[in-house]
């Protein structure tokens, strides 16, 4: 069909309602059919694509279903409840709500300000109307084998948000903002894509009859790419046999640039002791060990810094990494501004910020979105085109690096902390200089006058018998995608798993800690009564002092403190200190 080609195949024909939508469609955008002449092999990868773009249409709708019904729910509730706590709101459409609507098992929050029988009725009368428009219970099973029943369903959820934003008023003053509109079919993109080499295409393009079976695909494989760059010198590391625990999926994904190779690994779907994990946990250790075998560093990670580290059980030496550095080790920083600067130059920033909006249910609204990305399809897939993919493969190399170098100064500073890493052709060219300007001026030292000693920073105290022992906080945890304005995300959770690739290496031992009232106690007096400086000069929360002694914190530095404080109580066999030790609710 996108090839300008009827269909022969009757066992794969969509419904004569489809074909007559595309048929129409087809009619008034031409642009839409790819007429030039495919090479042999090219039309399977095409195929491929095809099958790719569906499964991704399909799944951000399944998966995006229960967030927009929730957020629905939640902005209509709050409407009739105004003075109703957002938690209690939250449950209520969480537990009982969507679990009505959708047909499954709904159960009432126990709490008093819903104890009111005038309210219980107002949310049963309030879900009814919802209720009504499934006719079956939504599951994810029923989601993706149905998906068109669902749609409409939607559609009328978007409508609603939408009509909020018609009857809005500039003179209109309320509590709650103007909801947010959400697209039911996810926005295409016009990046360069990679290309899935299937076994078909691959037989195709080097003009080999079609192997069939696993192990006569892995072969053809294994005869055109050299898998020892893979580190697999021998077909039978990947034949399988009961013991393998990587087997190749004989699929090859590339845009030009990189080559990716899917594999498959196993996995523990048991409590089977050869695939059991054992994390090292605080109680697992001695203080008197700690001193004579490991560097002891307790790791605070926050938003505006990846992490801010103590280095010892003295407390007083401290290493960080901001997310701003770690974003420019990436090299994205530099990548965006040129790239912000050439959409400038070439007029795409003006064409991108021009787009009509997809968030609509209104028919007319997004075929007037796809008329004006099908009109200026040519010059987005022009910016965006092949030379994109080397510039994507150094930006995921940058990922990479700087992940291993965030890790790096943990294990022995880097050149940022450790002079001794360090090169040294500037500081021998200056000390060259200094030789031949001394042999040319006269020096006449001044008794009277006391040379100024310059400041010099302590040097890094390395050690190459001790091993790192690094307590990483856990109050990051799962908050990588929790986006907040002005802060970016997604950088903890890549160097926890960067730390545990270096400790299956024998390099650290990472372990976990809770930071329960590490950021709100005084790591000097161990008081409750932090409270945030508020000046002209600077915003943000990262200066905190403490009423009772009066002690200025860094509030990471204090953080990074308390938990080397409650590491040190825990080696030496006192347990946690009660100030950070969250209450247990008892109940009968």
């Amino acid at each position: 069909m996108l090839n300008g080609k009827r269909p022969t195949n009757s066992a794969s024909l969509p419904q004569q309602q489809l074909l007559n939508s595309f048929d129409q469609f087809k009619r008034q955008h031409r642009s839409i059919l790819y007429t030039e002449k495919l090479l042999p092999g090219i039309s399977q990868c095409v195929t491929e694509a095809c099958k790719e773009l569906a499964t991704s249409y399909t799944n951000n709708i399944v998966e995006n279903f229960e967030n927009h019904l929730l957020y629905s729910l939640r902005y209509k509730l709050q409407g009739l409840f105004m003075f109703m706590p957002k938690k209690i709101i939250g449950e209520v459409a969480k537990k009982y709500c969507y679990q009505e609507i959708c047909k499954g098992s709904p159960t009432w929050p126990n709490t008093e300000l819903l104890d009111n029988e005038a309210k219980s009725t107002t949310i049963q009368n309030f879900c009814e109307p919802w209720k009504n428009m499934i006719s079956k219970p939504i599951t994810q099973v029923e989601l993706s084998a149905n998906l068109g029943n669902f749609i409409p369903f939607l559609m009328s959820l978007n409508a609603e948000l939408e009509q909020e934003h018609i009857d809005h008023k500039p003179y209109d003053v309320r509590k709650l903002p103007l909801p947010r509109r959400f697209c039911i079919l996810p926005k295409p993109s016009f990046h360069w894509r990679f290309v899935t080499i299937s076994v078909n295409a691959l037989s195709c393009f080097v003009e080999l009859s079609l192997p069939r079976g696993y192990q006569a695909q892995l072969e053809m494989f294994f005869l055109i790419f050299k898998f020892k760059k893979l580190r697999f010198n021998d077909i039978t590391e990947l034949t399988p046999n009961g013991n393998n625990s990587i087997l190749f999926g004989n699929i090859v994904r590339t845009d030009g640039v990189s080559v990716d190779f899917l594999f498959y690994r196993k996995h523990q779907v048991g409590p089977g002791p050869s695939y059991q994990r054992f994390d090292m946990a605080l109680e697992d250790f001695d203080l008197s060990d700690v001193k004579d075998k490991y560097l002891p560093i307790s790791l605070d990670p926050s938003r505006k810094s990846v992490f801010t580290a103590t280095v010892g059980l003295q407390s007083n030496r401290h290493v960080r990494c901001t997310t701003k550095k770690y974003y420019h080790m990436t090299g994205s920083t530099r990548f965006s501004r040129k790239q912000n600067k050439l959409k400038k130059d070439t007029g795409i920033e003006s064409l991108e910020s021009e787009i009509p909006s997809p968030k609509t249910s209104k028919s007319s609204a997004y075929s007037d979105y796809v008329k004006y990305m099908l009109l200026n399809k040519d010059s987005f897939f022009g910016f965006y085109g092949k030379d994109t993919a080397k510039t994507r493969f150094q930006l995921y190399r940058g990922v990479q690096r700087a992940t291993d170098q965030m890790a790096n100064i943990l294990i022995h500073g880097t050149s940022k902390y450790n002079r001794n890493k360090r090169s040294k052709e500037k500081e021998k060219k200056k000390r060259r200089r200094r030789k031949e300007n001394k042999k040319k001026k006269v020096v006449i030292d001044n008794p009277s006058k006391p040379k100024k000693q310059k400041w010099k920073p302590a040097p890094y105290l390395e050690s190459k018998t001790k091993i790192p022992l690094i307590v990483f906080g856990a109050g990051m945890f799962g908050k990588d995608a929790v986006k907040l304005k002005g802060q970016r995300c997604g950088v903890v959770g890549k160097l926890f798993r960067t730390l545990k690739r270096h400790e299956t290496k024998g390099r650290l031992i990472v372990t976990t800690i809770d930071q329960f009232k590490t950021s709100k106690t005084c790591n000097l007096c161990l008081s409750d009564g932090l409270t945030i400086i508020n000046t002209d000069k600077f915003k943000g929360v990262g200066v905190v002092c403490c009423h009772h002694c009066k002690q200025l914190w860094q509030r990471d530095i204090n953080a990074s403190n308390n938990m080397m404080t409650i590491s040190k109580a825990v080696w030496s066999g006192q347990g946690r200190p009660q100030v950070f030790t969250p209450e247990r609710n008892t109940s009968p």
